[in-house]
This record gives structure tokens, C-alpha cells and sequence, in this order.
């Protein structure tokens, strides 16, 4: 509501000026009084009137004569007389309508304290205006106090100055507000690039362009597996980046044990965990990464290995036990790999020295690289054109990754035993005086089709796996040397196959599928070609049997005192036994021996070879 203040006329009436003000005010005027006489009075007067003025009058008159402006000629016409008329008419209109107007603003004035007053209001004001719409209120004069308007000078002089100063401050407040911004973003987008650069794909989150996240897994992993791999990253008040909470907290890790004689005497390594608020974005990243790898080969490895128990495989609970034999004697020897969680104890470390803690971490290694072609595989086939509708075939493939496994470790123990077998017999022959070397038998990748790196590795590992070891044999005097080569086979659905070649005897061949009749085999070929070789010098009446290592002499018709001989050469379980007509002579790896050496021994019974 508006309000609207009248000041009131002086209560007191004017006092009269007095003789002396009024005498001043004509001295300043008109100046000395004797100057004013009664005719310049007359001609003030006259000049008044609009008579002609008199000689007397001064410039000065003249020029304010001329200054002012001229009076308005009387009508000379009617249409004058009218317009003047009209004009006079209108204002006396005006007049009225801004009297009626005061009255009616005074009676509606009145109206709120005198009743009475609404009496004189017209109609035309009554409608949109009610009575008591205006209020007046009666204020005393006070006087100036100027000790009041100084105070209320510095007060307000004050608040200003505050109020500059709540400004300052705010604006301060804002600048550092905005430097603290700019430092957690700077913080915030360093530590984002940094983890772009190290090779770890930033994505959305949620379909929110303001919330990242970190893919970790792999593309080709299992439906399950692959919408866990994305972890959101979280921002604290100083622009650091931290992994969505309970991402990478309880990681497990695969772990390959391999166990001798009830006793486990080699495992792969396994990382420690630290608390959770010590390990920095990179390691949590990188852990939460392995820990769903591992789980994933776990799953497919469970999968794979419930269709194996052909080849030795078993399954107790979450473990899988691959087993496997290096010792005849000791049946149990197997391989259990197993998913546990990781913790600061669990942690164990990798020694080189040991070589089944070697194996143990080679097999863990393969079981990955394998896994990791698998998914390249899925990926190679899901880029490539896709068959057409009618021949597609629902079907969830199977990894390869136990078979590889088992196959490798049947091949591996089949190449230790005939290493160690042919070590032995080697040593057993310089125990008889007979000079051999022996080649061990080793798996080596092989580089077809142009593969080369881990592509050739999983490609042999995937393939028939083939290893040769070889036993050389020097002959007496100038014979030349005999050869046995051993040649294991092992696939990844059967177990290995063992074949020994006799070199320079038509090719021969003796097929083996378990190692103790690799060792036997070994034994008796061994033990022919030490029946060649004195064969070769022994006398002509000498005949060596092509099927077992025996020597024999035929009685001549024209000689009576002459008769059948038999010569019978032996090796088996680290003893040759060279059985002649009259004695038994035996050479072992332990313990005493004869003087006389194999060659020497046989060729003084079967006679000096002819010249």
C-alpha cells in the first residue's frame, strides 16, 4: 500500500514584519530615500498603466521594460472571441473535475474515523473503492537532533562496510572453493589418464556419462564372468581414485600342487595379499583381473574334467587331481590343482632350485596360456562370417585345457624314466668296460606352419607330442657303434606310446604302451645289440639270433671233440649277465664286479675273430 504524507500549514499565525525589515527591504530595492520622490512614483506608475513614459526614464527601465514579454492582443474576431472562450471553458472544466477529485479524496479520507464523510462520496467512487481504504496518521514536529543522525551516519556506515566485508570473504571462500576443484580434478583426471596409458580401457558405468569405470576382464569370457569384469571408480575429497568397494577385497588364485608319495613336493606360487587400504589402484586392479581369470579357468577346467576319467583324472570336491607316475613303485603321484583364496598367508614363494616347484609353476602358466588361446579362438570365430541359419548348432564348446595337461605329464614321465633308465644302463655298461653315450630325450616346440612364440607353444602342447632319446654303443677294437633310439608319442586322448629302433638291423621296431615294458624293452634291446657286436667278434662259427640275444655253435661233423655251444647275453634290472658254456659272468651298477671286462670276457670264451 502507498503511502502519502502532508505536512500541515503553521499552527501559529505569521508575525507582521517589522518597521525596520520593511525599511531595509525598500533601502535595498530602490536604494537611498532620497531618491524616491513622488514623481518617479508617478512615472513607476504610469509605466505600470501602459502610458508613454517620460524623459526621465533610464536605460535600465527600458531595457526591463523590453524584457518582459508582451501582453496578448484582445480578440479582433469572432472565431477569436470563440477559441478564447472554448479555452476558458475547458479550464473551468479542469478546475472543477480536480476540485471534485480533492473532495472525493478527502471524504474517502475521512470516511475510515467519520462515518458522515461517506455521504459526501459519489457513486462512481463507491464501487471500486471502499470506505476506510485510506488511513492518515498524525506525527508530532520533533527537532533535529543532529548527535541521532551522526550515530545513525556511522552505523549505517558500518553495516556498509560489513556487508563489503561479508562480500570479501565470500569471494574469497569461492576462489579457494575453486582452487580446490581445480586441484581434485587435475588429481582426479592425472590418475585417470595414467591408468588409460597403462592399457586398462575406461567405460561408463551405468549409462552415466558422469561415472567411470575400469573394464578389467576379457571380452570372451563366459557370461557370468564378463559382467563382473567392470568395477566403477570412486572418487574421495582430495581427487583420489579408489576401485568400487568389494572389487578385488577376496581374490582367489589357482594353485598346482604336485604331490609324491602322499607328500607335496612342489607348488606353484602364489601371491600375498596385503590390507585392502595399503595396495595401491594398479594392484587391486590387476588383482581382481587374475582373480576372475583363475576362477574362470577353474569353472572350465571342473567342465572338462568330468569327461577324463578315462585318462586318470578325478575330481574331489573343488580340486582336480591329474595323476600320473615317474616310479613304478609309487602309484599316487598326481597333480591337484585347486582355486583358494589369497591372503597374506597363503602366499608362497616360487624356488628354482626345486624342480617340481618348477613344474608346478610351468603347468599353472600352461593352464593360462591355454585358457588365453581359447578365448582368442572364441574371438577369431566370432569375427569370422557366420554360417547360415539352417546349419548352425546350439552347442557350448568345451576348453581343451585338462587334456593338454594330462597328456603333457604322461609324455614328461614317460621321458624321465627312459632318461633315467638309459642313465643307468649306460653307467652298467662302463661298469662292463663298454663305452656308450646316451642322449636324453627333451620336448621342444615345434615352429610349423609358421607359428612362433605362444602360438607354436599351445600348438604343440595341443598337438602329439614326440621326444627321441639315444643310446650309442661303441664296439670293440675298430667295430663301429650300435645305436638304440627311443621314440615316445603321447596324445592328447591316449596315453604314451613307446617305440625302440635298433639302427642298422633292418629296422626293427619294438612297440611299448606302459614304461615298465618300456624298460624291459629297453633291457633287451640293449642286450641284443651287445650279442651283434660280440657276434661281429666271435669266430665264424658264431650265429647270433635275430629274435632274443643269444649266441650259438654249431658242432662240426668232422670234428668229434667238437660241440654245440650256447652263449646267452642278459640286462635287466641293472645287471648284465653274460652266460657262457662253462661259467656265469654278471656286472652290476653296485657292488663287485669282474676283473675282466665284457668284451675282453667274451671273446676269450667265443674264440679270437680270424684275420
Amino acid at each position: 500500500m502507498a503511502t502519502l504524507a502532508f505536512q500541515p500549514w503553521p499552527l501559529a499565525a505569521p508575525k507582521k514584519p517589522a518597521l525596520i525589515d520593511i525599511l531595509t527591504h525598500i533601502s535595498l530595492e530602490r536604494g537611498h530615500f532620497r531618491d524616491i520622490t513622488e514623481s518617479s512614483l508617478q512615472e513607476e506608475l504610469a509605466a505600470a498603466d501602459g502610458l508613454s513614459p517620460s524623459s526621465s526614464d533610464t536605460e535600465d527601465d527600458d531595457k526591463e521594460t523590453t524584457s518582459k514579454p508582451a501582453a496578448k492582443a484582445a480578440p479582433s474576431t469572432r472565431q477569436e472571441l470563440y477559441a478564447v472562450k472554448n479555452d476558458m471553458l475547458r479550464q473551468l472544466d479542469e478546475a472543477q473535475r480536480q476540485i471534485s477529485d480533492a473532495v472525493q479524496f478527502m471524504s474517502l479520507l475521512n470516511s475510515e474515523h467519520t462515518p458522515a464523510a461517506e455521504k459526501s462520496l459519489s457513486k462512481a467512487y463507491m464501487g471500486p473503492v471502499q470506505k476506510g481504504t485510506l488511513g492518515t496518521d498524525i506525527w508530532q514536529r520533533m527537532d533535529p537532533d543532529y548527535v541521532r543522525e551522526e550515530q545513525d551516519e556511522r552505523l549505517a556506515q558500518h553495516v556498509k562496510m560489513r556487508g563489503l566485508q561479508e562480500s570479501a570473504d565470500s569471494l574469497l571462500g569461492a576462489a579457494k572453493r575453486l582452487e580446490a576443484n581445480v586441484k581434485r580434478e587435475t588429481e582426479y583426471w592425472n590418475q585417470m589418464l595414467s591408468i588409460s596409458e597403462r592399457g586398462w580401457n575406461v567405460c561408463r558405468v551405468g549409462g552415466r556419462s558422469n561415472r567411470l569405470g575400469v573394464r578389467f576382464g576379457f571380452s570372451e569370457s563366459a557370461g557370468e564372468f564378463a559382467g563382473r569384469s567392470v568395477a566403477a571408480l570412486q572418487t574421495d575429497s582430495e581427487g583420489g581414485i579408489s576401485l568400487e568397494r568389494g572389487v578385488g577385497v577376496k581374490p582367489r588364485g589357482l594353485r598346482v600342487s604336485v604331490v609324491r608319495g602322499g607328500q607335496v613336493v612342489g607348488r606353484s606360487y602364489l601371491p600375498s595379499v596385503a590390507d585392502s587400504s595399503e595396495t595401491t589402484l594398479e594392484s587391486r586392479i590387476r588383482r581382481a583381473r587374475d582373480s576372475i581369470f583363475d576362477e574362470e579357468l577353474h569353472r572350465e577346467m571342473l567342465l572338462e574334467g568330468r569327461t577324463m576319467a578315462a585318462l586318470a583324472v578325478r575330481l574331489k570336491g573343488s580340486a582336480i587331481e591329474v595323476r600320473y607316475t615317474i616310479d613304478p613303485d609309487t602309484p599316487t603321484d598326481r597333480v591337484e590343482l585347486d582355486l583358494v583364496p589369497l591372503s597374506a598367508e597363503t602366499g608362497t614363494e616360487l624356488n628354482p632350485e626345486n624342480p617340481d616347484d618348477v613344474l608346478a609353476q610351468a603347468l599353472a602358466l600352461a593352464c593360462r596360456l591355454l585358457l588365453t588361446q581359447a578365448h582368442r579362438n572364441r574371438l577369431k570365430a566370432r569375427s569370422a562370417t557366420p554360417p547360415p541359419l539352417a546349419e548352425r548348432k546350439v552347442e557350448k564348446p568345451v576348453f581343451e585345457i585338462l587334456g593338454p595337461i594330462a597328456a603333457f605329464l604322461s609324455h614328461n614321465t614317460g621321458m624321465q624314466s627312459i632318461n633315467a633308465h638309459l642313465h643307468e644302463t649306460s653307467t652298467l655298461l662302463l661298469r662292463a668296460s663298454v663305452k656308450s653315450q646316451i642322449s636324453r630325450a627333451h620336448l621342444g616346440v615345434t615352429s610349423e606352419g609358421g607359428l612362433q612364440g605362444i602360438d607354436a607353444l599351445v600348438a604343440t602342447m595341443k598337438g602329439t607330442l614326440i621326444s627321441t632319446a639315444q643310446l650309442v654303443i661303441d664296439g670293440p677294437g675298430e667295430q663301429e657303434s650300435v645305436m638304440l633310439t627311443a621314440k615316445i608319442e603321447t596324445s592328447s586322448s591316449q596315453k604314451p606310446a613307446y617305440s625302440f629302433t635298433i639302427a642298422g638291423q633292418r629296422g626293427e621296431q619294438i612297440v611299448c604302451d606302459a614304461s615298465a615294458s618300456a624298460r624291459i624293452a629297453a633291457d633287451e634291446v640293449v642286450a641284443m645289440l651287445l650279442a651283434h657286436q660280440l657276434q661281429s667278434q666271435a669266430g665264424p662259427s658264431w650265429v647270433c639270433s635275430d629274435e632274443e640275444a643269444v649266441l650259438n655253435k654249431e658242432a662240426d661233423d668232422r670234428d668229434e671233440v667238437a660241440r654245440s655251444e650256447r652263449v646267452e647275453i642278459t640286462v635287466a634290472k641293472g645287471v648284465i649277465t653274460l652266460a657262457l658254456p662253462d661259467q656265469t659272468l654278471e656286472w652290476t651298477v653296485d657292488g663287485n664286479v669282474p676283473e675282466i671286462g665284457f668284451w675282453q670276457a667274451g671273446v676269450k670264451h667265443l674264440g679270437e675273430k680270424p684275420t
